[in-house]
């Protein structure tokens, strides 16, 4: 799937994606597919990305970044 971050707090390694799908995807940098060259996210960052539904609700997981803002 594809999305954009739409908030990331970088001192706390989480943030939130929209997906295309229009649905939000919690986001934890660990989940960073590092070949894509990137360490961290930025707000605006076009992402690829593997929806998972947990207990906890939606999250993003084998993010890849496509386009940096």
């Amino acid at each position: 799937m594809t999305g954009n971050v739409i908030w990331y707090n970088d001192l706390k390694k989480y943030g939130f994606i929209l997906g295309d799908d229009d649905r939000q995807y919690f986001v934890h940098i660990t989940e960073l597919d590092s070949s894509c060259g990137f360490t961290r996210f930025h707000d605006g960052d076009a992402v690829t990305f593997a929806p998972v539904e947990t207990e906890k609700g939606l999250k993003a997981t084998d993010i890849y970044i496509t386009k940096i803002t």
